[in-house]
């Protein structure tokens, strides 16, 4: 069992799970007056970053967590600043992915 344990954290580290996100402490995040600082003190460093059109950042953080066999959820964090640094809006959203399922032999 433990040696079952260990090959199991193995894989979802090889996956690249992390903690997993919670959206209610990203959404305390104030527009218009936290930046990007803040977020990381939250969620370390984004995955992505991109240049908006008005010259401010996009940045986007994804976690995913395992449940069982095939099941978990995927997290995504979009987060955009504007040109002064500061926070204008943010998005997260949590995927629940159901487990594969193999239908009976016949």
């Amino acid at each position: 069992m433990k040696r079952l344990m260990i090959l199991g954290g193995l894989t979802l580290a090889l996956a690249g799970c992390a903690e997993p996100i919670v959206c209610e402490s990203v959404l305390r995040l104030k527009e218009g007056v936290d930046t990007l600082k803040e977020a990381q003190v939250l969620l370390e460093a984004p995955e992505q970053s991109m240049t908006s059109p008005d010259g401010g950042r996009v940045y986007i953080w994804k976690t995913t967590t395992h449940k069982g066999v095939g099941g978990g959820t995927i997290t995504e964090v979009v987060l955009t600043f504007g040109p002064d640094g500061k926070l204008v809006s943010k998005r997260c959203t949590t995927t629940i992915q159901a487990p594969v399922t193999k239908e009976p032999s016949a």
